[in-house]
């Protein structure tokens, strides 16, 4: 008789097969074509174009080192690569600069998944050719490999025991995964597969953790535009389809992460997969803490405002119509390119938020954007399904206003008042209200997504719920545009009577008050839930979901 343990691994390995060759049908990644024995001309052109990257010596050469790694160590890919392709690759990897001090470097080492990204690849790159020397540096390939090893000892002691300053990113968590899984899968080092394992363990539990019926809608320590208005297209938006099975993966998003999960050997624990699937209400704190040891100084240009020099407290709750997310008091009036600090989630179509843009462009490389970042970030203060934030917006930081994306076109109903909108999904439902008088963009790219408050500081309150518990939609507008926000621009204080939270008070500083009671927005446990609990610097986690029982903790 087969044990549930066995069928999920025939169902895990179905998918995997039938993903790959679905990649490889729509010549989306050449990893999956030589896999599948398909358009193998175009996956070496490919190779060659990767080749051409590392060569120039450009930015994110580290991550097409690990696209060049896998598809010489795996089997079924390196043997349909030609041997002077594979001579060319062998090149590469021994002339890359894997340290931040080579005369020719001109990447970006300095930042957590760049630099786990070239350590993984230069430890493999040991391990691959082991009677070679480097002809980056002229040492022995043992020499790389112990240093490497060493680091990615200590890159996975802080990861793992503090968490990330890029925490729950939706774009570096697939770096990451990718790095781990390669050591996973082809290093010969016991030790470096094991640390490896117990960090990809923890990065698919926070994805689980995050996501909404396969959704990625956390808060985010480093996020861009495309991911945030389309999740579908994140690099994590294959993780729990291919691993778990969730939903069907996309063959839009996911990036290169989605052919190595399909051709790795990786099997997350039961009780993530549980987690990730469970419709059970959920209220989930959790801490991370950056390590700044492997950057600049934070006033150096292109490393600003990572995160890396303060703990960031995470709030998630999630029921079964929809999730709410959020950072608590993460830097109140600083600012920050890349944050996504919160977010309301009822669909891939549905991801609400607020933030105040710094310019008007998509993506920005100097600041924050339109959608992405903020000028100046807000405080703060989410208790369950209900979150209230103040934002600054001081004259001269960034666009003069606050604004909040509410896809109306995408929900079965919408409302909307002077100042609040509320939407409906099935039986889900979402309101926004703010202080400020709102107005939808009538015209251009952002028209049905935009409502934009008048110039100046503003306060904005989010609720998330349901028919179960506010009743039908018309009962839950009108109790929104009934709920009483009172805001101080000058004193930045906001008083909300929430319909389902009570009374709320946030000041700019100080504590947070829920029916006249100081709440903690700081100092979180580790993990803290009805499903994963862990000791903030304990490096443990224990888990338990549906009868799926696990312990997350390095073994050496």
């Amino acid at each position: 008789m087969n044990t549930q343990a066995e069928q999920d691994a025939r169902a895990h390995a179905a998918r995997a097969r039938g993903f790959l060759e679905q990649l490889a049908e729509a010549k989306k990644d050449p990893l999956a074509c030589l896999a599948a024995n398909r358009e193998t001309g175009a996956a070496c052109d490919a190779i060659e174009q990767a080749l051409a990257h590392m060569d120039a010596r450009k930015d994110c050469s580290d991550f097409k080192a690990h696209l060049l790694l896998r598809a010489c160590r795996l089997p079924q890919t390196s043997a349909r690569l030609p041997q002077a392709l594979r001579e060319r690759i062998r090149a590469a990897l021994l002339g890359l600069p894997y340290r931040d001090f080579a005369p020719d470097n001109r990447m970006l080492h300095r930042s957590e998944n760049h630099r786990l990204c070239f350590l993984t690849a230069e430890l493999l790159a040991a391990e691959t050719w082991p009677e070679a020397a480097f002809t980056s540096t002229g040492r022995p390939a043992r020499e790389h490999f112990h240093q490497a090893r060493y680091d990615l000892a200590d890159w996975t002691r802080w990861v793992g025991t503090y968490g990330s300053s890029e925490w729950d990113s939706s774009t570096y968590y697939a770096i990451d995964l990718l790095s781990l899984l390669d050591v996973f899968d082809f290093s010969a080092d016991d030790r470096s597969r094991r640390r490896a394992r117990w960090v990809l363990d923890k990065l698919v539990l926070d994805i689980a953790l995050k996501s909404f019926r396969g959704v990625y809608g956390g808060s985010q320590g480093r996020c861009y535009a495309n991911a945030l208005l389309n999740p579908r297209q994140c690099g994590t938006a294959n993780v729990l389809p291919l691993l778990f099975g969730l939903s069907e993966p996309s063959l839009d998003g996911g990036g290169m992460l989605s052919s190595f999960l399909a051709t790795s050997g990786y099997r997350p624990p039961e009780a993530i997969g549980r987690i990730a699937a469970s419709a059970e209400a959920m209220l989930h704190r959790q801490r991370h803490r950056g390590d700044d040891r492997y950057y600049p100084p934070p006033d150096v240009p292109h490393v600003k405002n990572l995160n890396l020099y303060s703990d960031v407290n995470t709030v998630t709750y999630r029921e079964s119509t929809g999730m709410l997310a959020s950072a608590q008091d993460l830097r109140p009036g600083e600012s920050d390119r890349q944050v996504q600090v919160w977010q309301a989630t009822l669909s891939p179509e549905i991801a609400v938020f607020a933030n105040h843009p710094g310019d008007e462009g998509v993506n920005s490389a100097a600041g924050a954007s339109f959608w992405t970042g903020c000028a100046r970030l807000p405080r703060v203060f989410q208790h369950e399904a209900t979150l209230l934030a103040l934002y600054a917006a001081p004259a001269g930081a960034g666009l003069p206003y606050t604004h909040a994306h509410f896809p109306a076109l995408a929900f079965d109903e919408t409302a909307l008042g002077s100042h609040w909108a509320a939407g409906r999904l099935g039986d889900a439902y979402v309101g926004l209200r703010c202080s400020s008088n709102l107005t939808a963009a009538p015209e251009g790219p952002w028209a049905g997504r935009e409502l934009r408050a008048e110039p100046g500081a503003a306060a904005w309150a989010c609720e998330l719920s349901c028919r179960a518990r506010a009743g039908n939609f018309e009962k839950f507008a009108a109790e929104l545009h009934e709920a009483p926000l009172a805001f101080d621009a000058r004193a930045l204080r906001a008083e909300y009577r929430s319909p389902q939270a009570g009374a709320l008070v946030l000041n700019w500083t100080g504590a947070a008050l829920r029916d006249g009671r100081a709440v903690e927005l700081a100092h979180f446990p580790h993990h803290d839930g009805p499903f994963a609990k862990g000791e903030f610097g304990s490096g443990v986690v224990d888990l338990n979901c549906g009868g799926a029982q696990a312990r997350l903790a390095l073994n050496d």
